[in-house]
């Protein structure tokens, strides 16, 4: 069914900026090349604009615009886009659920390090703050306490948007052993300096470990870039359907100018 973006709802507008975020991150685009190309070089566009698109409150005369530009320039992108808008885009409330029912913020901590270290890797509601307060470009690690052994992954949250978080140079998991350790670490058991440089604010952690088994299983529906919403929801079901429930650790983290 054909949508009349001149009346488009909020959650339709919301699946539009989803959609547009997807093709910038596939394309290698950025948000100054999508604005010049669909609304004009001489358009200026203030710095809530991403926020406004975010929450679907973008001008539906805009959301129009884009919708043109999409089925001129990435048909496979609109038809993308008419597939979901017109479902519903999904929620992801399975994959909140689930975290909201066996997250646990006892057993894992960020520990600052003493001074910055030559190959820190750079990554880029209401829950209890932990301590410390990360200062930008500080070099940090987590440290976990596991009650089993297996292997984990690590995810990280900021505002909505979920993203993977590698814990090795290779990879996006590690095994991990029964008792405390630190994550990311090197192969003596030694962390390896994580650092924020860019996005302040507050950041989610959440570390799930589970069986190897499991773990394979949610790494093959992790796609690169931010993890939309039936990805996290696919997580949730893989992690839900397990013979034991994972272990899901969580730590919400203040980073500062």
């Amino acid at each position: 069914m054909a949508i009349d973006w001149l009346t488009a709802t909020v959650e339709q507008r919301k699946t539009l900026y989803r959609v547009v975020k997807r093709l910038l991150a596939e394309e290698g685009l950025n948000w100054n090349d999508f604005y010049s190309s669909v609304l004009g070089k001489d358009v200026r566009v203030g710095g809530g604009y991403e926020d406004n698109f975010r929450a679907g409150r973008i001008g539906r005369d805009k959301a129009q615009r884009i919708v043109r530009w999409l089925a001129a320039e990435y048909p496979h992108h609109a038809a993308r886009l008419k597939q979901d808008a017109n479902a519903g885009a999904p929620s992801g409330e399975r994959w909140l659920s689930f975290v909201a029912r066996h997250r646990r913020f006892e057993r894992v901590a960020a520990v600052l390090l003493p001074e910055p270290s030559i190959g820190i890797v750079a990554f880029a509601k209401p829950e209890p703050l932990a301590r410390p307060v990360i200062p930008l470009g500080a070099p940090f690690c987590f440290e976990v306490e596991s009650d089993r052994q297996g292997a984990v992954i690590a995810f990280q949250s900021v505002g909505d948007e979920w993203y993977a978080l590698p814990l090795r140079p290779d990879g996006l998991s590690e095994t991990i052993a029964g008792g405390r350790q630190f994550l990311p670490r090197q192969a003596n058991g030694e962390p390896i300096p994580l650092s924020e440089d860019v996005q302040d604010g507050r950041h989610g952690f959440l570390f799930l470990i589970a069986s190897i088994e499991m773990i394979n299983a949610v790494l093959d529906v992790i796609p690169a870039g931010v993890i939309y919403p039936p990805s996290l929801d696919r997580i949730a079901d893989i992690a839900a359907a397990g013979p034991c429930v994972p272990s899901l650790l969580r730590i919400n983290l203040l980073f500062a100018k």
